[in-house]
């Protein structure tokens, strides 16, 4: 868990069939909202968490990822309150492990996102009200709905201080890292629309 931040941690899951539920009410007072429901993927998900946050600033933690050290949104609240006012707060992500891991460097909200996803959503701290005027995640994608909302976000004007600090670590297994060809192909197709 985090220090000297106060937080509220809402736990989304798909109604899960293995020990995710067991490990998540070993925190208990931790955590301030537990729903396990079946839904339709992670764009659901993401859409039903959403539904619940009451603060102002809205962060997506997934399964595989992790904060990079106990002090990291420490160090994130300093910086949104240092630079005020933003709808995005961007920092970089590392991804991997070992020597396998990769630094992936966020662009911010740049015209580099009009051709690849340069802004994941493990580095992304974003205003609840900027998907108030955006809108949630669209569950008609599998993968990309990540990089379809960032490109909404891009296009609508919306403000973004970019930091080059690693706050989080984002696993490799997730779906948007899969390498065999039916995976490829659905994020390409995806990223293309």
């Amino acid at each position: 868990m985090q220090r000297d931040v106060e937080v509220e941690y809402i736990v989304q899951d798909g109604a899960s069939r293995d020990q995710t539920l067991a490990i998540v009410r070993r925190y208990g007072d931790c955590v301030t909202t537990l729903v396990s429901e079946p839904d339709t993927g992670i764009a659901d998900a993401m859409n039903r968490a959403l539904a619940s946050v009451t603060g102002d600033y809205v962060f997506m933690l997934h399964a595989d990822d992790r904060f990079a050290d106990p002090h990291a949104l420490a160090r994130v609240r300093d910086v949104i309150e240092t630079n005020p006012g933003r709808d995005i707060y961007a920092f970089d992500v590392l991804k991997g492990e070992g020597e396998q891991q990769e630094l992936l460097r966020s662009t911010g909200l740049s015209w580099q996102l009009n051709f690849k996803q340069k802004l994941w959503h493990q580095g992304v701290w974003t205003s609840r009200a900027l998907f108030q005027r955006v809108g949630d995640f669209d569950s008609g994608y599998r993968v990309a709905m990540d990089y379809d909302w960032v490109l909404r976000v891009y296009r609508s004007g919306a403000s973004c201080l970019l930091t080059h600090e690693v706050i989080c670590l984002m696993g490799a297994d997730g779906v948007s890292s899969q390498t065999d060809w039916a995976s490829l192909r659905l994020r390409l197709e995806e990223e293309r629309k």
